[in-house]
């Protein structure tokens, strides 16, 4: 005897597969975005310059913009003009947003492995062997 399977579940793992596609196209589209991107952070801290009749000694240090950089020999961190920052701000800002992109395509990626997984076993008749002749 063969038993369909109910199609109420199926059809729930079919909107679902729907969604996460639809999800795992819109992520996508981050990685058609034109521009360079630059693999690091920009930040600023405060140093002291050292000369002792500087103001920088009472408050606190000379604000300074960074770049920190990881390159195959360690992270390297070079300091910026105003214009340097302005220019690599908008860069390092899409390279955080294209790896953010990326990790949410792999997951979601695995979410539809697994709900295609769901909806095949879902779709599968259910064979009753003992009531069929050997062979």
């Amino acid at each position: 005897m063969i038993r369909l399977p109910p199609e109420a579940p199926a059809s729930q793992l079919r909107q679902d597969l729907r969604r996460e596609l639809s999800q795992l196209l819109a992520t996508a589209e981050t990685f058609f975005e034109r521009g360079a991107l630059v693999p690091g952070q920009v930040y600023e801290t405060r140093r002291r310059c050292g000369k002792p009749s500087c103001h920088c000694m009472q408050e606190g240090g000379h604000a300074i913009s960074l770049l920190s950089v990881l390159s195959p020999d360690g992270r390297k961190t070079r300091s910026l003009s105003a214009t340097a920052k302005d220019a690599l701000l908008p860069l390092v800002e899409r390279y955080r947003r294209f790896r953010e992109a990326r990790a949410a395509f792999v997951r979601s990626t695995k979410e539809v492995v697994r709900l295609a997984d769901a909806l095949g076993d879902a779709l599968c008749a259910r064979v009753d062997l003992d009531g069929l002749k050997e062979a």
